[in-house]
């Protein structure tokens, strides 16, 4: 494809070769920015006379003011910190919610005046940008050079973020710690409420096993009674049993002359034959026994008629003998009962047995049986009141078999219901004395926990206005931070007396009442241990060496050091991180080019 685009341009190239480069230099654009207060900058341009010759250069000797505001627009990083320094995240600026609603008059009155300082604090990013030209131009009597701006805004990102971390953590420590301690204070109050209901659940319970065991009296005394009403109940059927059998046997006794007779009567009935009965009812007039008989059947039967017409038709009933055998002598009247009796003591011969079976097999059976049932309605009669007072003693004795079945009912229910009362109130001990128990262990730690709260409190307080005081320093730590990154990037070459002029300078710069560049980048235990290793206590001393070790200063310190005191220092400084090794070398050992280029 190159070789076909080459013949269509139309141009004068030999070789693809060539016309590949006409396409580079076309086509292929490459910006250098080179220092020139770089030791290498000579040498470089030297080495590559192309850079005059092909190149289009442009000297830049300083920065303009309107490439410098827009630089650090454009950088990572140090575009978010300026431009969100005019809305800062309110989680870096207020205090947790956790101390809103108890905070006392004088929290809120803190509160107030970190707000206002942090108002007052905020600064349009154009008049950040402006301030940050400023602090660059106040150095340029210092020779201070592009690339020392570029670095400022570097160093000014890094420490931030640095210092920003750090702060975060110290402050998401102390909220955690306030939360726990807020935790641990609705925690006793839950302990509180939980102690309450416990005690009142205690008192609910043994309330409820008093009234259990007042149930199990009352049911026991209940048992008690229905025992009692049983014993008496059983002696009354015991009693209404006896007299029972003693009618039933005067009963039998009375019954037993007469129930076998009127049994054979009953059964000599049935055995009559029916020609028999026909031979009777073809009789034209019968004899004077057979109509006596029949005369008593009808009466005893209910018939009136007593003519031989109607006898005849009695007989020619096809269940004749089953009307004889169905009859109850129980239910004869008196009335009956004595007709027929003088019926038959009238005509005794007609009724003798003898007699009658010799006129009538058919009616002899029947004259028995006519006999029978008025012997047995005499002795019915004779024994009513026995009769009666059977069944009243019949009644007596299944009442009182009733009122037995229902008491021992009763007395089942009563036990069941003592078994369960007794299950109910051995629950109800057993809940009460586990109450008693956890009541016991809530209390114990209710006291002990409040004895805590108590003790932390003052460390509460304290915790407290150092999270204002955190939220102060976020809110300050942009500015804070440029001052820093100032100071390490121009200061850092300067004596005591430029350094204090500078910073007074940007302090009126950026609204400032006060700034220490070592008190802000480390902290008084970390100054202790330097000096242990030898780092003198001065302010110098210890500034440079703040900006030595700091990892943050992306730069690589040249230090004059005549009395090896910071030799001697970063030597014990450095020796402290066992896994990086520390190797000395003198400018005139022979291994010093090899053992840098290494490095």
């Amino acid at each position: 494809p190159l070789r076909e685009k080459m013949h269509e341009s139309g141009g004068s190239y030999r070789t693809p070769y060539e016309f590949f480069i006409s396409r580079v230099r076309k086509y292929v654009h490459v910006v250098m920015c080179m220092d020139p207060n770089h030791p290498q900058f000579l040498y470089r341009c030297e080495s590559n006379p192309a850079l005059y010759s092909q190149c289009t250069v442009l000297w830049i000797g300083q920065l303009r003011q309107s490439s410098m505001q827009i630089i650090p627009t454009l950088m990572e990083g140090v575009k978010e910190l300026v431009l969100s320094k005019s809305d800062i995240d309110e989680d870096d600026h207020q205090e947790s919610k956790f101390a809103e609603e108890k905070d006392n008059r004088r929290e809120r009155s803190n509160r107030k005046k970190t707000a206002e300082e942090s108002k007052e604090s905020t600064v349009r990013p154009e008049e950040l940008i402006n301030t940050i030209i400023s602090i660059h131009s106040s150095m340029l009597d210092s020779d201070a050079t592009p690339k020392d701006f570029i670095t400022l805004l570097q160093t000014w990102k890094n420490l931030y973020e640095s210092k920003h971390l750090e702060l975060n953590r110290d402050l998401t420590h102390l909220k955690a710690g306030l939360s726990k301690l807020e935790s641990a204070s609705q925690i006793v109050n839950d302990l509180r409420t939980n102690a309450a209901q416990q005690e009142k659940d205690l008192r609910n319970a043994q309330e409820a096993a008093d009234r259990a065991m007042e149930e199990i009296s009352k049911a026991l005394g209940n048992a008690t009674e229905r025992r009692h009403e049983v014993a008496e109940v059983k002696r009354v059927v015991a009693e209404n049993e006896l007299k029972t059998q003693q009618r039933k046997k005067v009963i039998e006794q009375e019954l037993a002359d007469i129930q076998p007779k009127l049994d054979a009567a009953k059964q000599a009935v049935g055995q009559i034959r029916s020609e028999h009965l026909n031979e009777i009812r073809s009789l034209t007039a019968p004899p004077e026994a057979i109509a006596d008989v029949l005369a008593a059947v009808l009466m005893m039967l209910g018939v009136q008629d007593l003519s031989w017409l109607s006898m005849k038709r009695f007989l020619s009933n096809r269940g004749v003998k089953e009307d004889i055998l169905n009859f109850d002598a129980k239910r004869m009247s008196n009335d009956l009962r004595k007709s027929v009796a003088k019926l038959i003591k009238k005509k005794s011969n007609s009724f003798d047995d003898d007699v009658i079976l010799r006129v009538s097999a058919a009616a002899a059976p029947m004259a028995a049986w006519v006999k029978a049932n008025i012997s047995y309605s005499i002795v019915i009669e004779k024994i009513e009141p026995l009769q009666q007072e059977l069944e009243e003693e019949v009644f007596k004795l299944q009442e009182s078999e009733k009122r037995l079945v229902k008491c021992e009912d009763e007395l089942n229910d009563i036990d069941k219901k003592v078994s369960s009362l007794k299950q109910l109130f051995a629950e109800r001990t057993s809940e009460a004395e586990r109450l008693k128990r956890n009541l016991a262990i809530a209390g114990s730690t209710l006291d002990k926990a409040e004895k805590l709260i108590n003790q932390l409190s003052s460390e509460q307080i304290r915790w407290k206005a150092q999270v204002i005081s955190l939220s102060n320093d976020i809110t300050k730590l942009p500015s804070k931070m440029l001052l820093a990154s100032g100071f390490s990037t121009y200061l850092a070459k300067e004596s005591e007396d430029v350094r204090e002029q500078k910073l007074k300078i940007w302090l009126e710069l950026l609204q400032l009442p006060s700034f220490s560049f070592k008190r802000t980048l480390t902290t008084e235990s970390e100054l202790l241990e330097w000096k242990a290793m030898g780092l003198p206590s001065d302010d110098l001393s210890q500034e440079n060496g703040l900006v030595i070790v700091n990892k943050s200063i992306d730069r690589i310190p040249f230090i004059i050091d005549p009395a090896s005191i910071a030799t001697d220092w970063l030597k014990s400084y450095l020796s402290i991180d066992k896994t990086k090794p520390v190797d000395i070398l003198l400018h005139h050992d022979s291994r010093f080019t090899n053992q840098l280029e290494l490095a």
